[in-house]
């Protein structure tokens, strides 16, 4: 099996979990004060009152209704957001990443990095929500440290957390990609080696493009397996695909290797021993398989 190298790695959601949190069903919240709500929420726990009510003069409470787009990929964003007790979902490019549950923060990284949202979130039911602004947060932290201090320390508390979850996660996924991948290597060998047009033609993206040595370009799923229909009529053929290195970059990977063949070409039963060295692209589809939409190599023949 191929060890895959990560390189492509990209951080979109904004959103964190609070784990052990006390939950505020919705239901149960019309009437709760601003300084309840503060005092709710994990990130302020360690504030006293009194601190907790001078974070009144930057936040707001409202009430959150469900398909409401909390924020929105590539808007400034001049507010967190505290969901007390929701399910949102987390969208990058129109993609859906996550669809998180429980007290959720938004925010916090374009609070941080004062650039726009990194992502959609959408609110999937009603919900209080905090808000609190950017600026009068600020101003709040520079004119009480303590406050400032614990903020901080809570919010890089839980993004360590999310961090953590997140490689783990990666590493999981990562681990599944590559066991889904080196599966089309293997099938294909043993496709190639039965003579199965057919069966490589499964695996094979329908806009792939085959390199050949000194041959022109061929295009095409199609295309593609009827030079091996025509190539299995000639000649039977063994080939091995030694497994090499490997990388994933999203929905794109890609194998290389060495490989070589023993053809015995039709009629007369002349055998040829070819070497070579190969590139594998493929391409995850819509359903999450993986067809090899470039293959390209390069061969030497041996005596």
């Amino acid at each position: 099996m191929v060890r895959f190298k990560r390189v492509c790695i990209i951080f979109a959601i904004t959103a964190i979990v609070f784990t052990g949190g006390v939950l505020i069903a919705a239901e149960k919240a019309e009437g709760l004060s601003l300084s309840a709500a503060l005092a709710k929420s994990d990130i302020f726990k360690k504030l006293n009152d009194a601190e907790r009510d001078l974070l009144t003069t930057a936040s707001l409470l409202r009430q959150g209704k469900a398909g409401e787009k909390i924020i929105e990929q590539n808007e400034s964003l001049d507010k967190m957001f505290i969901v007390m007790d929701g399910e949102c979902e987390v969208w990058v490019s129109g993609k859906l990443i996550t669809t998180l549950k429980g007290q959720l923060l938004f925010g916090e990284i374009e609070f941080l990095d004062n650039l726009p949202g990194s992502a959609d979130v959408i609110l999937l039911n009603n919900s209080d929500i905090i808000e609190i602004e950017h600026d009068k947060l600020n101003r709040v932290m520079e004119q009480n440290p303590r406050i400032g201090f614990v903020i901080m320390y809570e919010i890089s508390k839980i993004a360590s957390q999310r961090l953590r979850a997140m490689d783990a996660k990666s590493a999981t996924d990562e681990s599944k990609e590559s066991v889904s991948i080196d599966k089309v290597r293997l099938d294909f060998i043993c496709a190639f080696n039965a003579g199965d047009a057919e069966a490589i033609g499964k695996l094979i993206d329908p806009d792939a493009i085959w390199m050949m040595p000194n041959e022109p370009v061929v295009s095409g799923s199609m295309n593609i397996k009827a030079e091996y229909i025509k190539l299995f009529k000639n000649v039977k053929s063994k080939i091995d695909l030694k497994s090499g290195s490997a990388q994933l970059c999203g929905d794109w990977a890609f194998i290389n290797g060495t490989f070589s063949r023993v053809d015995t070409i039709f009629p007369g039963g002349e055998l040829k021993k070819i070497y070579g060295h190969y590139l594998f692209v493929l391409k995850k589809q819509q359903d999450g398989t993986w067809l090899i939409a470039r293959d390209i190599w390069n061969e030497f023949v041996k005596p």
